[in-house]
């Protein structure tokens, strides 16, 4: 018996000596096919919403990023445009001179060893209106480079100008909504600094604290003028594949008595209906 296990040792042994083998045969394959596979350059999505607190008043800079899959050892240059559209007949659309200003001219150079350059914008917060947001197209025509090829899905950019006020939702609060009264749970709000603020329980406690499940459902809100909440990043598992929970709607946030209140959106749980109300109570 102990000469059988013994055999079957080196065979497993050797088994797993050829795996290795292989995979390392596999990766040196993968390793060369990426030298000769064409890089991309991009922008990091294709549409972004960027938030302006327009209660100071002043201008603010932003710069908009273009990024190369893989950096070069020679500078590129890419050609881009942004494009015009008449206010008269886009009225949603941002209108440079008015909203903002761009800072560059086109073609942008990306240094050699870096993998991205920036195209600067000063956004005129004074002139933004945070009940209607504006737009910004801005696209990626050429690059001139061998081996980098302009990626088809992220060539463009919706790029959103978000006007809000300045609020202090930080901090811990209590969470309690209508499905599971009763109950409550503490949770953070955390100031992202750039006019967002990330929820650890962003879906009003449905999945945590209603259900069986022990998942936190984080999610990232902003909060306009007027107090009314708008979601930069929905819940975790609003997009989740078998039903959306604790989608986010709107929302109010009152920062004399540090409450928030949300209104959400699930089809997961039968037991739960469709839409309820959660609060937040800040502690």
């Amino acid at each position: 018996m102990k000469k059988m296990k013994f055999t079957k040792l080196i065979l497993v042994s050797f088994l797993a000596l050829a795996f290795t083998s292989c995979l390392v045969d596999d990766e040196e394959n993968e390793l060369r096919d990426f030298d000769n596979t064409p890089q991309f350059v991009q922008f990091e999505r294709d549409a972004r919403s960027v938030n302006f607190v327009v209660d100071l008043g002043d201008d603010q800079d932003y710069n908009l990023p273009i990024l190369l899959s893989r950096a070069s050892s020679s500078n590129i240059t890419v050609t881009w445009h942004i494009e015009s559209m008449d206010p008269d007949v886009y009225p949603d659309y941002a209108e440079e001179g008015v909203e903002y200003d761009v800072n560059a001219t086109s073609p942008m150079t990306i240094e050699a060893g870096e993998t991205f350059g920036t195209i600067p914008l000063t956004v005129h917060t004074a002139n933004l209106d945070p009940d209607n947001a504006k737009y910004i197209t801005v696209v990626i025509d050429e690059i001139s480079a061998s081996g980098y090829i302009i990626s088809e899905d992220f060539k463009s950019i919706d790029l959103t100008l978000q006007g809000i006020c300045q609020a202090d939702l930080a901090g811990t609060y209590v969470m309690t909504n209508d499905v599971c009264p009763g109950t409550s749970q503490e949770v953070q709000i955390i100031d992202n600094g750039d006019g967002t603020f990330d929820i650890t329980e962003a879906d009003g406690g449905l999945l945590h604290m209603c259900s069986t499940n022990d998942i936190a459902n984080p999610g990232t809100i902003s909060i306009l003028c007027g107090g009314i909440v708008a979601v930069d990043t929905q819940p975790v598992y609003c997009g989740y594949a078998d039903g959306a929970i604790g989608c986010i709607d709107g929302g109010m946030y009152n920062a004399e008595t540090g409450t928030l209140t949300m209104e959400h959106s699930q089809s997961f749980f039968g037991w739960a209906g469709s839409t309820y109300t959660s609060t937040y109570v800040k502690q």
